[in-house]
């Protein structure tokens, strides 16, 4: 538990000064210079007020975990995983969901679960037994489990604690929609380890269609049959040969996938067919393309220019 909070505040707190970097530029994340020269950058908790509201059920699960770092480590003894292991795990989950809205690639591999392990016993041992064994600190660690113990039940949400009606599995879905549990938390770690991650291969055909010379003509058709000229050329810096019509061309293609990392990984937008290596492309990539070009008017312009300043470099 001392290794998890420490990692876990530190992750969170790179985490977040990479959103405020990237929000409001990188010199957000400095508090002014000392008066030894020193450039101190600004704490865990100082990037959550930047980023989530008081009220946020995420920015009270971080904090919850900063305060055991922080305050109460010397308390983290094991008696009080069970109701610790809950906090610890909607940490976890947060931070797997927010990495991957914020990166729009995967936290982990498909592979991997993602999870820790749910503690099965829920309940603190008698106070005689804990007293026998910690002394005087025995009071501490009571009260600090009772005091997290009602704050999840005050709190009943996921993103602060595992609440004990939610079940964590590993599942499949079934023709009709319905789940099929292959194994449940509580059904133990023993039960996690008989669960079975099977990846499903993908039919590339159907899934990802396009090359990119049939992925550029499709944007291209939508955006001349959605949009007129005027707006086009607003959005859009390049025209086509043959129709003079504004269009994107493979420079703009590859500025926006590279601005978007969506070729760094196989996802819902990119396939990389290894032999022989082809690349092929979805409808999903077409549509979000045309929504991120056509929202903001420099979106494009500002996306070729990183990129071929990237190519020059």
């Amino acid at each position: 538990m001392d290794a998890f909070v420490m990692c876990f505040c530190t992750a969170w707190e790179q985490f977040l000064k990479a959103i405020l970097i990237e929000r409001d530029g990188e010199e957000c994340i400095f508090r002014k210079t000392s008066k030894r020269g020193l450039k101190e950058t600004v704490s865990l908790r100082e990037c959550l007020d930047k980023v989530y509201p008081e009220k946020s059920n995420v920015r009270k699960n971080i904090e919850q975990i900063a305060y055991l770092r922080d305050q109460a480590v010397h308390l983290l003894m094991p008696e009080i995983q069970g109701i610790m292991s809950r906090v610890f795990q909607s940490g976890v989950l947060n931070y797997t969901s927010k990495f991957e809205e914020f990166t729009e690639v995967s936290f982990l591999n498909s592979s991997h679960a993602g999870m820790i392990s749910l503690v099965g016993e829920f309940k603190s041992p008698p106070a005689a037994i804990m007293k026998s064994t910690y002394g005087d600190i025995a009071s501490e660690i009571i009260e600090l489990a009772s005091s997290v113990q009602q704050d999840v039940e005050a709190s009943d949400d996921i993103e602060f604690a595992i609440p004990l009606n939610v079940k964590l599995v590993f599942a499949t879905d079934a023709e009709d929609g319905s789940t099929i549990a292959i194994a449940r938390a509580d059904e133990g770690i023993e039960g996690l380890k008989k669960a079975l991650v099977i990846e499903k291969p993908v039919d590339r055909a159907k899934s990802h269609p396009l090359l990119q010379k049939d992925a550029i003509n499709e944007i291209n058709v939508r955006l001349q049959g959605r949009y007129d000229e005027t707006k086009l050329k607003k959005h859009l810096s390049g025209t086509c040969r043959k129709t003079g019509m504004p269009a994107i061309n493979r420079n703009c293609f590859d500025a926006i996938l590279f601005k978007n990392k969506w070729k760094q990984s196989n996802n819902r937008y990119h396939y990389k067919n290894q032999y022989p290596e082809i690349r092929y492309y979805s409808n999903d990539l077409i549509e979000e393309f045309i929504k991120k070009v056509m929202e903001n008017e420099s979106y494009l312009k500002v996306a070729k220019d990183s990129y071929n300043k990237r190519k020059v470099n």
